[in-house]
């Protein structure tokens, strides 16, 4: 590779890579957009009005003041200022649990309600199995195996050799669903 086009194609990748950062710099989200959306999912963000610290200003009515009087009227202050915020953030604290324990509720009555859809669909759904001729029992119960129609081929061909069903296997074209039985499975493939 000569120089010249490795310079061409240094370029070619630096204002490619300049492009995608100047926009994605345009694209930036705003504040506001950030916060809607994160109420829209059920976040919470704290107020302006809801201070995290209470502050106690120093007093204006001296320069120094004795310790019993600053303690006291600090002490005095933060209870004023503690007890009514203890009591609101107590009723948030109430209901928020109250609101997201609801929410998981419902959330699991769907999600359990669209698995039980979905194991249904499941088990409806049918699968072709194409036997030929002079294929053993043993054979057929590893393709439906593998098909995902039956769990064991061991225990289906142990099923089919001890009902009899293993020396009467058809060839043809079969549509077999997945939350079919053994029985069900072997007189579908024996009856053709």
């Amino acid at each position: 590779m000569d120089k010249k086009s490795f310079l061409r194609g240094f370029g070619a990748g630096v204002l490619f890579a300049t492009l995608i950062l100047g926009i994605s710099c345009l694209i930036r989200t705003s504040d506001a957009s950030v916060i809607k959306k994160a109420k829209q999912l059920g976040m919470t963000y704290a107020g302006q009005e809801e201070t995290l610290f209470s502050s106690s200003s120093p007093s204006s009515r001296g320069a120094v003041s004795t310790g019993k009087d600053a303690a006291s009227r600090s002490g005095k202050e933060d209870q004023e200022n503690s007890a009514p915020k203890k009591q609101n953030n107590k009723a948030k604290e109430t209901q928020a649990p109250d609101k997201t324990i609801q929410k998981k509720e419902t959330d699991q009555k769907e999600f359990d309600t669209e698995k039980k859809k979905i194991k249904k669909d499941f088990e409806k759904s049918e699968k072709e199995l194409t036997i030929r001729a002079g294929e053993w029992s043993a054979q057929v119960s590893r393709k439906l195996e593998e098909m995902d129609i039956i769990d064991d081929a061991k225990a289906f061909d142990a099923y089919m050799e001890k009902n009899g069903y293993s020396s009467r296997i058809k060839a043809g074209d079969y549509s077999i669903s997945q939350g079919d039985d053994f029985e069900k499975i072997a007189k579908e493939i024996t009856s053709k």
